[in-house]
């Protein structure tokens, strides 16, 4: 199969929906020919791990006239992103049109000015696309009116891919076609070997029960929440420590003591595989969150059989209590203390709901069940393209077959 990944940034930019896009794209490539289309800067085509990657910019002249969408408002946002495109077209249009017109099936990411641009080389060559929005709902699962006004350009495509069943009636909600609407969520990547042991050796924790947090340090991921509800869990289980691994910013510092408790780690952003080991160390992981998306780290931490704290985003009580593999705390200092403990006092509940992670992430979102979920998508994408070139008298798609080892 003929895949090609349209996606406004790619290595070497690291965030966590380039991260798993390069990840699926290295992964679908063993059987596959792919492809990734990226609007960024840099090495304009490199083949990358068995990925052949095209960069795509724009020169300064076709570049200047885009900028001008800057001084178009925020509440405007549709109009923003429309008008960008409009502005990058003469630039990214004869790559994204040769791209498009010699693959199988196109799976676009987010809602932007290049993704505006992907659709419409899609439906002018007849070629299947998909698109995952990555929307981001506020804590009632409701979208910003910018996000509503995509709703058009996701009815455009072939198949609209939510994260989570929750995701699926959000798009839902802003009338997408319910029928072109499915799941496909993210998978876990972590190194092949972690070092827990090791970990614990190098920050003085010995045998002390830890809670780890991972993300940035910002207040709405929990990260001064957990540091406040540290002080009350101390009040029972003294010896408790607390590891915070990702970046602060200036905000961050404002509200972090100048002096810390020892008990209390900041680790900073770290590499890949202190972060595993840190995972991997831990009791219990706790990201009380009142917004995210689809967080690979909880996937990451049940791969590594670790029970989850998480918070009031809209989503993750469906993720983590609807699967029994962990709970979910609202900020709270104190009742975010209590569930800390209810799950520090007792091995076999954090057992139990590590096993429950661990299984679903077996299941579900293994980077095997991510892949084969991904061919079955993509097959259907082709086969709803074809039966509407059929009654519409168009070209059919291109045929193209999930392999038989998938």
């Amino acid at each position: 199969m003929r895949i090609l990944i349209v996606t406004a940034k790619y290595f070497p930019i690291v965030g966590g929906v380039e991260t798993q896009l390069e990840a699926m794209a290295i992964e679908l490539a063993k059987d596959n020919e792919v492809a990734v289309a990226a609007a960024m800067g840099g090495t304009a085509h490199e083949l990358r791990d068995g990925v052949q990657v095209h960069r795509l910019k724009t020169s300064l002249i076709n570049g200047a006239l885009p900028r001008l969408y800057r001084f178009i408002p925020n509440s405007l946002h549709d109009m923003r992103v429309k008008a960008r495109a409009w502005g990058e077209r003469a630039a990214y249009m004869p790559k994204l049109d040769e791209l498009v017109r010699n693959s199988d099936v196109v799976h676009i990411t987010r809602t932007d000015h290049f993704s505006y641009l992907a659709v419409e080389a899609c439906r002018k060559h007849n070629v299947p696309c998909l698109l995952t929005p990555y929307f981001h709902p506020d804590a009632n699962g409701i979208y910003p009116e910018g996000m509503r006004a995509h709703t058009e350009l996701l009815n455009e495509c072939d198949i609209v891919l939510a994260l989570l069943e929750t995701d699926r009636l959000g798009l839902s909600s802003i009338n997408v076609q319910a029928d072109k609407i499915r799941t496909l969520g993210v998978c876990p990547l972590l190194p092949d070997t972690m070092d827990a042991a090791g970990f614990r050796a190098r920050h003085g924790m010995g045998d002390d029960p830890m809670v780890l947090f991972i993300g940035r340090m910002v207040q709405y991921k929990g990260a001064l929440a957990l540091m406040q509800a540290a002080e009350h869990v101390w009040k029972v289980e003294p010896r408790a420590r607390f590891a915070f691994v990702g970046p602060s910013d200036n905000k961050t510092r404002k509200w972090l003591p100048e002096k810390l408790d020892p008990r209390i780690h900041i680790l900073g952003a770290v590499d890949e595989q202190e972060k595993a080991d840190a995972i991997a160390a831990c009791d219990i992981f706790s990201m009380p969150s009142t917004s995210e998306i689809f967080p690979a780290v909880y996937l990451e931490a049940w791969s590594c059989r670790k029970p989850v704290i998480g918070g009031t985003a809209y989503g993750l009580k469906e993720l983590i209590e609807g699967n029994n593999a962990g709970i979910c705390s609202d900020q709270e200092p104190k009742n975010l203390a209590d569930t800390l403990l209810k799950l520090i006092q007792s091995s076999d509940l954090r057992a139990q709901y590590a096993k429950n992670g661990f299984d679903l992430v077996e299941a579900k979102y293994s980077k095997s069940a991510l892949l084969r979920r991904s061919l079955e998508l993509y097959d259907e994408a082709i086969q709803r393209r074809a039966g509407e070139g059929a009654m519409t008298g168009a070209p059919k798609a291109r045929e193209a077959a999930i392999p038989s080892d998938a």
